[in-house]
């Protein structure tokens, strides 16, 4: 039990005081006020003091709130705190975040509390829930940690509430999600939600399946007129079914605050590159937005390059290219915030289910690629320099290899028992490949670097579009 020792400046024990202790006008401005303009600042007290579980938000008294800007640790050097507890009551159980000023961090070790998180979900046969299980300090993991990869339902796991967020980082490993719709049975990521809400205000899920710490910063987060929690999600996937996240950090003050400079967050400035504006960031569903999706990863100037002879074009992602000839908005497909087309970092390739919609600003004609030099070709959307050092479109592969050594017979489809049998691996251009495949009468490049020989080319699908 804490110790009742009456502070110097009072009578009465831990009770603060009126005209006596410096916390007293916080402790009545959240009981008159407060909790009357902002509710959502106090929906946690529950989660942090002992005895208030059955009582409303309306009647809470001033020794609660005392209590919970006590015990909550967004407020140990706040004026809120009274730096006592008051006598007879004591803080819930909550574990042992580290608390550093304006920072708060948790760090898991094996076998140890979970500092605060609930956990809903999950399966009862075979059990599988999250906490401390692994044998070594891995952080919140899956439970029983060998049966890590197996099969079972969504579970989620959500940290304590904090206000006025601006920065959080954290380390995680894990599997990389099979989709990128954080709603889905399937996702499997990490969340940032609005407490009040549960908006999704940032959203991370690992690239590839990678058995390694990676450490995800958010920067510039708006917290000033909130809470936000973070949420762990593991849905039901199949192998590397699992998250592990490990060192935690929450700034919610100016003394740990990490800044983001803003760097490649103008998507305006990559209207230099090409002729092409900056539309927007917008959401997108399994149904599409723009149905017409490029094979591969893109840059925006690539992504501008592959849908020449469209009017816009999107890139999702990080990479992910997609192209149309005509846009609306509205609906499912709302216009958000640029923020949200950020993919760890990088801004301007989209997010998860949010594309960064560009429109070309001219109407391009890859036929006049042949009116410009071999020099100035590089400027000119759509437009590359062949091998006899002319500027020819693209698309157009004849007149890439216009040298006389090979002709362009198509595009044509692959499968798993190898159209040509000759498979040399990876590593080449279309040039390389024809010198590889010297004294075969056919050579195929595919998935940018693989060549492939062959003397026969019958028994393939040809596919119309290039």
């Amino acid at each position: 039990p804490i110790p009742c020792v009456p502070w110097q400046s009072q009578t009465s024990g831990q009770k603060a005081e009126k005209g006596k202790d410096a916390c007293y006008p916080d402790l009545e401005w959240a009981m008159n006020k407060g909790r009357n303009t902002n509710p959502e600042w106090y929906a946690d007290v529950a989660d942090y003091v002992e005895g208030v579980d059955d009582k409303e938000l309306g009647e809470l008294t001033i020794t609660d709130f005392q209590m919970y800007f006590y015990c909550h640790p967004n407020y140990p050097d706040k004026r809120h705190n009274c730096g006592q507890a008051v006598c007879g009551r004591k803080c819930k159980d909550r574990g042992t975040a580290k608390v550093d000023g304006d920072k708060t961090t948790f760090h898991w070790d094996t076998n140890g509390k979970m500092l605060g998180w609930a956990v809903e979900g999950g399966s009862k046969d075979p059990p599988m829930t999250y906490g401390t299980c692994s044998e070594w300090p891995g952080g919140l993991t899956p439970c029983p940690w060998e049966e890590r990869d197996g099969d079972h339902g969504k579970i989620t796991v959500t940290s304590p509430k904090f206000c006025n967020v601006n920065t959080v980082t954290f380390m995680v490993q894990g599997g990389a999600s099979p989709t990128q719709d954080n709603k889905a049975d399937n996702f499997l990521g990490v969340l940032l939600v609005d407490a009040s809400t549960n908006a999704v205000v940032r959203q991370y899920t690992m690239s590839e399946s990678k058995h390694g710490w990676g450490e995800v910063k958010w920067l510039g987060i708006d917290g000033d007129e909130g809470c936000h929690q973070i949420v762990l999600v593991d849905g039901k996937t199949e192998a590397w079914a699992h998250l592990e996240i490990q060192d935690v950090a929450i700034c919610t003050g100016e003394t740990c605050r990490l800044e983001d400079d803003g760097s490649g967050r103008d998507c305006k400035e990559l209207e230099d590159e090409g002729p092409f504006e900056y539309v927007g960031c917008y959401v997108d569903d399994s149904d599409r937005h723009f149905d017409s999706q490029k094979e591969g990863e893109y840059s925006v100037l690539e992504c501008g390059v592959a849908c020449v002879g469209h009017q816009y074009f999107a890139v999702q992602w990080g990479g992910q290219c997609f192209c149309s000839t005509e846009f609306y908005e509205g609906g499912a497909y709302s216009k958000v915030g640029d923020d949200e087309c950020n993919r760890d970092g990088v801004y301007c390739h989209g997010g998860g289910w949010r594309n960064s919609i560009y429109k070309y600003t001219e109407e391009l004609d890859l036929e006049d690629c042949k009116n410009n030099s071999a020099d100035n070709c590089g400027t000119k959307i759509g437009c590359k320099v062949s091998n006899t050092n002319k500027c020819v479109s693209a698309f157009d592969c004849d007149a890439l290899h216009s040298d006389g050594k090979f002709s362009y017979e198509g595009c044509f489809m692959d499968n798993e028992d190898r159209h040509f049998k000759v498979v040399f691996g990876g590593g080449f251009d279309v040039d390389t490949c024809s010198e590889q495949c010297s004294g075969f009468q056919y050579f195929s490049v595919q998935y940018g670097n693989e060549c492939f020989c062959s003397n026969d080319l019958t028994g393939g699908w040809r596919v119309h579009a290039d």
